[in-house]
């Protein structure tokens, strides 16, 4: 077992330097997290317009951007990684009483002595130690007899066992102490490191008296490790020169003697690398310590020291007790450039000519000489005493605050908050301006709402030994309090302490943003990374104040996580850019939820897919708020109707204004209104309309005159727009329109268009394209659509090739590819053209073809001439399928006279002459007496056709 352990203890030992690095790089970041507060922010739009006639209509929405602002909690508690560094120091001390019970017999009893003041210092009867009380001893001596019977027994009687089981013996008996206390681990852990804390000081300090010297001795050995170099004395006194000026000069500035930055030099870098070299250059110390203890040994014994050391450093850093680090940094510098400045006079005072000479004069330098090395130890000591005496004893001062800190972090987990409050407050009178206390003070008023004492606190934390996270709540305390400017300037002294910190250059750009200086929140913003550690941050801030560059926003689309993505389509639409985007759902888990509905939102606008729709009505659910889950669904619905899935639109709506109160219900009537008109159902519309005015939703009002128009019910559009005019006088110019509406002289261009667009049955072709000639094309896409969506429902289909013909070099093809297809079903054919009736009759197999067919039908039942085409192809068939689709197109379209037609001889054939009959019932309040009779006449014929061909 002895054999391998020098090694392993070696390689622990450097394992543990690691960690100490690792544990100073982490800096504050290891003891205080970071919080990502996202606000999204809704922006009403209108959306989708469609034109009827003079009447521009649009459909409102809501929009959403995100804003991720960084904050910092309260400094956090890491059990497992204190109890795991604790595990370290406690196997270092069992490795130090290893080596003890090697040693000489006075030797032996002064470590033992100290050893035994230590665990008095430790004060265990206060966590009632094996169930004693706090004022009984009797756990202490269990303690001292545990350790020191088995250490005076391996010196004195059983010399013979092998190391390894000194060390596991202690080792064991250690554990049993914690796991057979009677105390809870976190208890035990927090009154190890209280009350061992001056004993770790201590240790601390003899360490770095050990080390302190071993870089000037690693310069020696570098230089003359090679013999015969003539100019040695010169290399060495330039070099050491060199590392003891950077000393002085991070000294002086620790002083305030000059403000003079080294900025690669870190006083802890600089302890990690003096402990690795100590542990090197130990062979070559033999004469100081031989008649002590072996080489062996002294290894062991250092590596056990540094492994209690280091592990109490790393401790204070993990647990972010700057108060401890900062005070050991003075000393750090002290011993460093005492120690180091007295050994290199020594090796100066007694080499000289060794040096000059080219001798290898790190194999003779601890030899007795005339300047003794002793004396420089001495000298050193003094140094190092003048030091902090000239700080006024600031150290000490700062190791006071630490003990104050761990003694308020102790009663903090004993749950007596009043008492780790007085404790921070000490800590923060003796280290003044000291990190932890001040937080820790800060972020509790914080917590208790007292902004102002919280500003002021973590003001003074960021004093001394800052952190980013103190500038950040700095900054935020004072937003809180609508100090902008000092909120501004918090962030900016952060930066100047923390150049390149992400969250304070994201917390910067959005607060120039807020102040509306793009300019500068742009460019700060820019400087962040764009992804670090776990969030978008900046990248979510960038896009919501810069301006749109197609290429940058689909590079940062495709990388950014769902928040990014948010603020990119919000950034679109503003700009009103289309680009080769396309709705992906695989981004969508796991994610944020406030991330996820503010993108499917947005997703619903920009895109124009179903899925998005799916994916909206998935994600509304569990706890959210209010308006962005009524904007979500108001988003799901325009997804569906961008789709064209009009019917499922319908059906989302309707089931929103039953779960809105009544007084709200108008605005989603009115919004399936517009959706009816835009199909080119006034009907409908109008009934919709209707419903919204009585659920008291002004926009109606004007909707409802532009249904009568459409309509051609020119009479009740005046009476309506006298009403309105009654209202609004606003109204006035439209009601004059109206009146004037079969009127044909001294029409203006404008009213020459309103008269046209209602009244292009009393125009020749030729009048139609002249007057087209002066209109804008949104004008001519929606007479078009009028004109040929009313010639279909009448099936005046020579009067519509005839208008078709007038509009076939006013707009592209593809306004007329669904009239040519209708137009060639009519006239017996297969549609060859771009409109989906072709690619589905183009399908090969029949039932395939029947599916696409009921489900084209059942996407749009407002589509009245589609309907009636789909259903009169399945009837020849798959009859069954073709009542069905007529079922469902009156469910949605109950005023339509041409489908309640369609459907009673659908109904009549299948034999369901009871549902014909009352379709019949309902046709009389639709048509006009004759038109019904006209129409009953078929009925009858073909009535008496079914039953000469037989049962049915």
């Amino acid at each position: 077992m002895t054999q391998y352990l020098p090694k392993a203890l070696v390689a622990l030992f450097i394992a543990v330097v690691l960690a100490f690095i690792f544990a100073y790089s982490q800096g504050y970041d290891s003891s205080i997290g970071w919080n990502v507060t996202t606000t999204a922010e809704s922006e009403a739009f209108y959306t989708l317009p469609f034109k009827k006639g003079p009447f521009q209509f649009s459909f409102q929405g809501e929009k959403y951007t995100l804003a991720e602002n960084f904050s910092a909690g309260p400094i956090e508690r890491h059990f497992t990684t204190d109890a795991i560094i604790l595990s370290v120091i406690l196997l270092g001390l069992c490795l130090i009483l290893t080596v003890t019970t090697y040693l000489s017999r006075m030797w032996f009893i002064g470590i033992m002595g100290l050893f035994i003041f230590f665990i008095m210092t430790l004060h265990l009867p206060e966590v009632r130690l094996f169930g004693f009380g706090e004022r009984s001893s009797v756990a202490v001596v269990i303690v001292l007899i545990i350790y020191l019977l088995p250490a005076y027994l391996f010196h004195a009687f059983i010399k013979g066992v092998d190391f390894g089981w000194r060390l596991l013996s202690f080792v064991l008996l250690s554990a049993g102490i914690v796991f057979f206390s009677g105390v809870e681990t976190v208890a035990l852990q927090e009154q190890f490191i209280a009350g061992s804390y001056f004993g770790m000081i201590a240790l601390a300090l003899v360490f770095l008296f050990l080390i302190a010297e071993e870089n000037v001795f690693g310069i020696l050995f570098l230089i003359t490790q090679s013999k015969g170099g003539r100019s040695n004395h010169v290399h060495f006194s330039v070099f050491s020169f060199v590392y003891l000026g950077i000393l002085l000069a991070h000294y002086g500035k620790k002083a305030a003697f000059w403000n003079l930055d080294i900025a690669f030099f870190s006083p802890y870098l600089l302890l990690a690398l003096s402990a690795l070299v100590a542990l090197w250059s130990l062979k070559y110390k033999r004469s100081l310590f031989e008649g002590f203890i072996s080489v062996g040994y002294a290894q062991i014994l250092y590596c056990s020291l540094g492994m209690v050391v280091i592990g109490f450093i790393t401790l204070a850093f993990s647990r972010g007790n700057d108060s401890v680090y900062e005070g050991l940094h003075y000393f750090i510098i002290y011993t460093h450039l005492a120690f180091g400045t007295m050994f290199f006079l020594y090796l100066l005072w007694n080499f000289v000519s060794p040096l000059g000479q080219g001798m290898q004069v790190y194999k003779i330098a601890y030899k007795s000489q005339s300047f003794p090395y002793v004396s420089a130890r001495l000298a050193g000591l003094a140094a190092i005493a003048a030091f902090f005496f000239l700080a006024n004893k600031e150290p000490f001062l700062l190791f006071r605050a630490g003990h104050y800190n761990y003694l308020g972090a102790q009663a903090e987990a004993q749950g007596q908050d009043r008492l780790a409050a007085e404790y921070y407050r000490e800590g923060s009178i003796y280290g003044y301006d000291n990190h932890f206390s001040n937080y820790k003070i800060g972020y509790r008023e914080l917590q208790k709402g007292d902004i102002s004492e919280a500003n002021y606190r973590f003001g003074r934390a960021a004093l001394r030994y800052p952190s980013p996270q103190t500038f950040v709540n700095q900054s935020a305390t004072a937003a809180m309090s609508s100090e902008t400017t000092p909120s501004l300037i918090s962030l900016q002294n952060g930066l100047r302490a923390f150049p390149d910190n992400n969250q304070l250059l994201n917390n910067l750009g959005l607060t120039y943003a807020d102040m509306g200086k793009t300019h500068e929140a742009v460019n700060t913003l820019q400087q962040a990374q764009p992804k670090s550690q776990w969030t978008n941050a900046a990248l979510v801030n960038l896009w919501k104040v810069r301006e749109v560059d197609s290429e940058q926003a689909e590079q940062d689309y495709e990388a950014g996580n769902l928040a990014v993505k948010a603020n990119i389509l919000s950034a679109l639409m503003d700009a009103n850019v289309q680009t080769s985007l396309s709705f992906d759902s695989a981004s969508l888990f796991p994610s944020y939820p406030l991330h996820r509905l503010a993108f499917l939102i947005n997703a619903a606008w920009y895109f124009e897919d179903a899925k998005v729709a799916l994916w909206l009505d998935h994600s509304l659910s569990g706890q959210l708020d209010e308006r962005m889950y009524w904007a979500g669904k108001n988003a799901m619905v325009m997804s569906y109707f961008k789709a064209g899935q009009i019917n499922s639109a319908l059906q989302a709506l309707d089931y929103l204004k039953t779960e809105v109160p009544t007084r709200e219900s108008g605005k989603y009537l009115n919004q399936m209104g517009l959706i009816a008109l835009s199909q080119h159902a006034p009907k409908v519309a109008l009934d919709y309309f209707d419903q919204a005015i009585q659920a008291g939703f002004e926009d109606a009002l004007l909707n409802k005159a532009a249904c009568l128009l459409e309509l051609g019910e020119f009479s009740k559009a005046t009476e309506w727009a006298t009403y309105l005019v009654s209202l609004d006088s606003g109204y006035a110019a439209l009601k004059k329109d109206i009146t004037n509406i079969n009127n044909t002289e001294s029409l203006t261009p404008d009213q020459q268009l309103f008269r046209l667009y209602y009244l292009y049955r009393t125009y020749s072709a030729g009048e139609i394209n002249a007057l087209l000639s002066q209109a804008d094309e949104q004008y001519i896409r929606s007479l078009w659509a009028k004109v040929a969506n009313e010639q279909l429902e009448e099936q005046n289909y020579d009067q519509l090739k005839t208008y078709r013909a007038v509009f076939n070099s006013l707009l592209p093809s593809e306004y007329f590819e669904e009239p040519d297809a209708l137009l060639t079903l009519v006239d017996g054919g297969v549609p060859q053209n771009g409109h989906y009736l072709s690619e589905i009759l183009a399908l090969k197999d029949q039932n395939e073809q029947t599916a696409a067919l009921v489900n084209l039908a059942s996407m749009n039942s407002l589509n009245e001439p589609l309907v009636l085409a789909i259903s009169r192809i399945l009837s020849a068939t798959h009859l069954s399928e073709s009542y069905d689709v007529l079922v469902n197109a009156i469910n949605f379209n109950p005023r339509s006279v041409a489908l309640h037609q369609q459907y009673i001889m659908a109904a009549l054939e299948m034999g369901l002459e009871n549902y014909a009959n009352d379709a019949l019932q309902k046709l009389t309040t639709l048509t006009t007496q004759n038109d019904y009779q006209l129409f009953y006449q078929q009925y009858l014929d073909k009535k008496k056709a079914l039953e000469a061909s037989g049962p049915w």
